[in-house]
């Protein structure tokens, strides 16, 4: 992180320079009213230009308030980023969701399902043709050898890697059968969905890089949280009153659980990165059995 601090500072001296999040394999930064991100491995600004591509989709076809970022490189020292101009708002958590006014929470939620509506009504085929690299991913699709489930006993106690297997594997089943397939962010947490706190209005959004086409509960993993699931409640009320679904938290709560499974059978993130992933899973357990 530091060089990439240095490089900003150095290219852009005469502007305020904040760090702003970091994912599984971005960070970024603004600088000024601009957001840049920088890959963590060399190949991913692959992803940037395939962002690139969805987006002005996006922005033309679904009228999404989403900003197109042009991509650039330092031949200099082979730093890759993308830049998003004047992108306003702030990153959100829940604790700021449970401090917004009535009207701001329920602008909020209406703001999210907008997006989340918008996104199941774009016609998948030109999609396809405009964005060719986008993928069509099961909500079960499994990348991972699961006769490994002996790796969690770094991080879980015997009784919830029971508890874990049997929940993975009834996911698996029952998910199986989820045939509605639409437009995904993929990755829809408060570090990439940008609000205005004095209205609680969604102001912009960034990092697609991991979209795909799949069911529409993947989207709603990225909105829960098992200590704060009162909004996940409300979203999901709105979200079937409009779209005349019956998406039930139970769900939600069960796809996250496989996902997270996934994630840490992978074992290709840090220790600091699997714990925090392992600890969500032990509030999904808690909620759902304790």
């Amino acid at each position: 992180m530091d060089n990439l601090a240095d490089f900003l500072y150095n290219s852009f001296p005469n502007c305020k320079i904040s760090y702003l999040a970091e994912g599984d394999d971005s960070i970024a930064y603004m600088v000024g009213e601009d957001i840049f991100r920088f890959p963590k491995q060399p190949s991913g600004y692959k992803n940037y230009i395939f962002e690139s591509k969805l987006t002005q989709f996006l922005k033309s076809e679904c009228l999404l308030n989403v900003g197109v970022p042009e991509i650039f490189t330092n031949q200099a020292n082979g730093i890759y980023y993308s830049q998003h101009r004047a992108l306003k708002g702030h990153k959100w958590n829940f604790q700021t969701i449970n401090s917004m006014s009535q009207k701001q929470r329920q602008n909020f939620i209406y703001s999210i399902v907008d997006v989340l509506l918008n996104l199941a009504k774009t016609n998948i085929s030109k999609l396809q043709k405009a964005v060719p690299e986008l993928c069509i991913k099961s909500a079960v699709d499994i990348t991972l050898n699961t006769d490994h489930l002996d790796y969690l006993a770094n991080f879980f106690t015997p009784n919830e890697i029971q508890t874990i297997q049997t929940r993975y594997y009834s996911a698996k089943n029952n998910l199986k059968t989820e045939s509605q397939k639409v437009l995904l962010h993929n990755d829809f947490t408060g570090n990439n969905v940008l609000i205005d706190t004095s209205s609680g209005q969604i102001t912009g959004i960034i990092d697609w890089c991991n979209s795909m086409i799949g069911s529409p509960l993947i989207d709603f993993c990225k909105l829960y949280n098992p200590v704060h699931n009162d909004l996940l409640v409300d979203l999901l009320s709105e979200y079937n009153f409009r779209a005349k679904t019956n998406i039930k938290i139970d769900q939600i709560n069960e796809l996250e659980i496989f996902n997270l499974t996934n994630v840490i059978l992978l074992d290709n993130l840090d220790y600091v990165h699997l714990e925090i992933k392992a600890n969500k899973m032990r509030m999904l357990l808690g909620n759902k059995y304790n």
